[in-house]
């Protein structure tokens, strides 16, 4: 992958986890706003985890 993209999607990644995580700790327990904030929380991951498998391949 290009390093620019590596770096990019690295940012992003970072940049959502984090607004969610705190987003998540944020909102009222059992709303429906903290269980989309954990779910975004785990995408953000995922997406991550993806991007950094994908540096470490190429």
């Amino acid at each position: 992958m290009h390093p620019q993209l590596v770096r990019a999607g690295l940012r992003i990644g970072m940049f959502v986890a984090l607004t969610s995580g705190v987003l998540a700790l944020v909102e009222p327990r059992g709303s429906a706003e903290q269980a989309i904030s954990f779910w975004m929380l785990l995408a953000a991951l995922l997406f991550f985890a993806v991007v950094v498998v994908r540096m470490r391949r190429t």
